[in-house]
């Protein structure tokens, strides 16, 4: 397949401009079941490990619930929820 005029070919069937083509990152095809793998090593670690799991989760979890309770009383929630709906909006339709 011929590739257009200032471009160049990255994968099958993905083309970028010649300008971009060195930030391209290979892709790597993977077997459907691949994930399923993910997650049991992940358990393993987990069940290795799980003090410092839940330690981490905790932690993650109260710093979460603080910022969404700070937030919360300033009468600042909406703004902020209103701004991240804009920017998974914008991440997603590839605009700004």
């Amino acid at each position: 397949m011929a590739e257009p005029a200032g471009t160049t070919s990255i994968g099958e069937t993905c083309h970028l401009p010649a300008a971009f083509a060195g930030l391209a990152l290979p892709v790597r095809r993977i077997d459907v079941e691949q994930p399923w793998t993910w997650l049991r090593r992940g358990w393993n670690d987990f069940g290795q490990a799980r003090g410092i799991s839940l330690f981490f989760g905790a932690i993650i979890a109260l710093v979460s619930a603080g910022l969404i309770y700070g937030l919360w009383q300033q009468d600042a929630l909406d703004v902020a929820v209103q701004r991240a709906r804009h920017i998974a909006q914008v991440t997603q339709s590839g605009r700004s």
